[in-house]
């Protein structure tokens, strides 16, 4: 498996000089090494990486490797703005690569921060999902077995966590239960839109998707990449999906899935 960026992935260099000048005339050069960023996140979550070729990360426990890099930013009043990407191989999961993106939530003093930022957020959400993908008999969340007429087609839909905003009332903790479809149901985004996916479910390549639908008032949107390209196929599913959404105002899901083949000797646990 060779280690590349991929040509389609927009990011710049993971290592980034950056030149500055004050207004008394001082000037210098600050040099951010991306990959050393998301290490540092992973380490204060004991996750465990090691350094391949300046740029890329290895994580043993699951075998992937990681090159993140910056793809954009912004300055504005003295406070940063980011989006970076996290290009993903693996030598069984992925070996041609993907990517995807990560934003800033909320402005920061420097792009460090920024970026750090983003790589929490991919933490709490992809990384729980590559995580299970990699390590399905010990999955800490919903997947759904895929069987189909061809016998040797047998898949996997691993289901991340749904990130909801406005975030779910304690009290209603009862209605996450995939068992009652319920409004904050894991399979529901995926399965309402399961027609859609179907020419992904039915091929023998693995596919991470990104989910992200909202709806205010009576405007519905969605957003929906497959390996880190537009997926156009799912948005009137997803829209007609929020429709069906309780309450009022401004409301969305986003969530992160992975489709593998099932292992080798797979066995689906009894819950």
């Amino acid at each position: 498996m060779e280690l590349k960026k991929l040509d389609n992935n927009p990011a710049h260099d993971g290592i980034i000089t950056l030149t500055w000048q004050t207004e008394s005339g001082e000037s210098g050069e600050d040099v951010i090494n991306v990959a050393l960023l998301l290490q540092e996140k992973l380490a204060e979550n004991d996750i465990k990486t090691e350094i391949v070729d300046e740029s890329w990360l290895y994580q043993p426990g699951t075998g992937y490797y990681f090159l993140p890099a910056l793809g954009d930013f912004e300055l504005d009043d003295g406070l940063f703005r980011s989006a970076s990407t996290i290009q993903i191989q693996h030598k069984e999961l992925f070996p041609n690569g993907i990517f995807e993106y990560q934003y800033s939530f909320g402005e920061y003093e420097t792009l460090e921060e920024a970026l750090l930022s983003g790589f929490d957020t991919w933490l709490k959400t992809d990384w729980e999902t590559l995580w299970d993908a990699a390590c399905p008999d010990e999955a800490n969340h919903l997947y759904l077995n895929m069987d189909f007429a061809d016998e040797a087609l047998k898949r996997l839909v691993l289901l991340g966590s749904v990130g909801f905003y406005p975030a779910p009332n304690e009290n209603e903790e009862d209605e996450t239960s995939c068992e009652t479809h319920g409004e904050f149901c894991e399979c529901c985004l995926f399965t309402q839109s399961l027609q859609a996916f179907e020419p992904l479910l039915k091929s023998s390549e693995n596919y991470a998707i990104r989910i992200f639908v909202s709806r205010d008032d009576d405007e519905y949107k969605a957003d929906c990449r497959v390996n880190g390209e537009d997926w156009a196929d799912a948005l009137d599913s997803l829209k007609n999906y929020a429709k069906t959404w309780s309450g009022e105002g401004i409301t969305s899901r986003k969530q992160y899935i992975i489709i593998r083949n099932q292992p080798d000797n797979w066995q689906e646990t009894d819950d």
